[in-house]
């Protein structure tokens, strides 16, 4: 079996919480979330606010919201939030506990977002991480912003000495990764030229897809924000602001 079909067939990593700044509650959920399958089957025919969505229709699982429900992406339609049980995650979820498949792994489902697309703060962001590193992380933290804006410099720069100061074994299982919303390509660039970046960066164009797919952000509130996430996707805290983010950073 070819590490691509492993990787389509596997389901995640457990829950790695580090903060006690808990943005969304999985309940009982959070016992399977080693188990909860990258891709989800729609069950049974629902009617959303995207539309209906037919039995046997595939989504991407984003992440548990809390014991009952899920966020999905719908392919060419959007993000929803979804009861369990309208999907096939209990099922799978079951199957891959009892497996006794021998190619069965568990990885990060955060990996399956991030892995060959995020850049290295020693390559000033110009050479990707190495996948291996990115499938062995424990701790997933996300830092959206704007290059052009000067809060967002203040952030990044905080951040850069966050991770610095790390030990050697809690970097190797730390990603940090800057979101650049925009995609602003040239200000991603200059940005890196002024601070030697540590911490890692996902390029323009993607920065800007996966700012709305990852589905992090909220709207209501100025950039920069900052969530770290369970290897499973499960928002642990979220901040914003210039001011909040470095406290928290600082700390």
């Amino acid at each position: 079996m070819t590490i691509h079909n492993v990787v389509l067939s596997i389901l995640i990593i457990a829950c790695f919480p580090l903060s006690n700044l808990v943005a969304e509650d999985c309940g009982n959920l959070i016992q399977d979330e080693d188990f909860i399958p990258f891709h989800a089957i729609i069950e049974k025919e629902i009617e959303t606010e995207l539309g209906a969505l037919k039995k046997g229709e595939r989504v991407v699982v984003i992440r548990p919201i809390d014991a009952e429900t899920i966020r999905v992406n719908v392919p060419r339609k959007g993000l929803l939030t979804l009861s369990l049980n309208a999907t096939s995650i209990s099922s799978e979820i079951e199957r891959a506990k009892n497996t006794e498949d021998p190619n069965y792994r568990i990885v990060p489902r955060m990996s399956f977002f991030l892995a060959n697309r995020v850049m290295s703060g020693e390559s000033s962001w110009q050479d990707p991480v190495h996948g291996g590193m990115v499938y062995s992380c424990k701790r997933w933290i996300l830092l959206y912003g704007n290059a052009e804006m000067e809060a967002t410099r203040s952030v990044v720069a905080a951040a850069n000495e966050f991770y610095k100061n790390l030990n050697d074994s809690e970097r190797e299982e730390t990603i940090f990764v800057y979101m650049d919303v925009p995609g602003n390509k040239e200000a991603i660039q200059e940005l890196a030229e002024d601070l030697s970046p540590s911490i890692q960066c996902m390029p323009g164009y993607l920065s800007r897809s996966y700012s709305k797919s990852l589905d992090h952000i909220n709207p209501n509130l100025k950039l920069p924000q900052l969530v770290e996430v369970a290897s499973s996707g499960r928002m642990i805290c979220q901040l914003h602001g210039q001011e909040e983010i470095i406290d928290w950073l600082l700390k």
